[in-house]
């Protein structure tokens, strides 16, 4: 009950998180915001800096977690970007699509091995986006290619994290995780910078703070209950971004939104609960 409370929570501070993005980038050029939650989410790691010092900034694959801080600041700045132009339900449901392509990158890449009811699946969730975008019936929006595009990105450094798990601690992961994103997330920021107001900072701070919260309740969920448990409930998250749209930002999510989202996240859910099934076989 509490990974699932955990998960609840997660998908709660995940729309907030993006709810205020919304809002802020009415007024902020949605680079600046990413360097703010980039900085703000550094601060938030001071008490491990405190405990564990510069230790775990020794590594042998430094050059590894240059390519992932690129990739992750390319992704949160195509997001925030989508988020200022794109209805928020619209960008949550495309982002389910990071599992998918996280399963398309690993048979690639990694060369694993995917069998015929889990690339249906695939096939099915890809589905679920073009019902989404309707592509030939209505004009595809920029800001929801841009999500598509980050969720690739966002795969992409998934595989990277496996790659440097074989290595180096998750302590270790972190640290460049969230140091790099500052210096690489100010250099497109400054090209557009404006000091924010009291009002601005206290909502950035804000916005740090829930994203902090959304990735440790994210992080300890999956700890504790199996990806294809959380999967499902995580579609609760389009519901929340719904609702954060239609009472804040005047939006209503047309009835495509919804099909395709569930399709989306009905193929994640079934990728995920194979890949369980298969860890538990090779476990025994």
């Amino acid at each position: 009950m509490r990974g699932v409370g955990l998960a609840l929570l997660a998908t709660i501070a995940f729309s907030s998180n993006w709810g205020m993005v919304r809002h802020l980038s009415a007024e902020l050029h949605p680079f600046q915001i990413a360097f703010f939650a980039a900085f703000f989410g550094l601060l938030a790691m001071l008490p491990w800096v405190l405990r564990y010092g510069l230790r775990p900034l020794r590594t042998e694959k430094f050059g590894l977690y240059v390519f992932r801080g690129v990739l992750s600041v390319v992704g949160t700045l195509a997001v925030f970007y989508a988020l200022s132009v794109t209805p928020i339900a619209t960008v949550t449901a495309l982002n389910f699509t990071m599992p998918i392509f996280t399963t398309l990158l690993a048979v690639v890449l990694l060369k694993e091995r995917v069998g015929t009811a889990q690339w249906a699946a695939i096939l099915f969730g890809f589905a679920g986006v073009f019902v989404i975008l309707r592509p030939g019936v209505v004009a595809v929006d920029f800001g929801a290619l841009l999500v598509i595009a980050a969720s690739l990105l966002f795969a992409a450094i998934i595989l990277v994290i496996k790659v440097l798990t074989r290595t180096d601690s998750v302590i270790t992961i972190t640290y460049f995780s969230v140091s790099m994103r500052v210096p690489l997330a100010l250099v497109p920021a400054l090209f557009v910078w404006q000091w924010p107001d009291g009002r601005q900072l206290l909502w950035l701070v804000a916005m740090g703070i829930v994203g902090t919260l959304s990735a440790f309740a994210f992080t300890q969920a999956l700890k504790e209950l199996e990806t294809n448990v959380v999967s499902p409930l995580f579609f609760l998250q389009l519901i929340w971004a719904a609702a954060i749209g239609y009472v804040f930002f005047a939006e209503v999510p047309g009835i495509f939104t919804w099909a395709g989202g569930a399709m989306i996240i009905s193929s994640v859910t079934y990728i995920a609960y194979r890949e369980s099934r298969a860890r538990k076989a090779t476990e025994a």
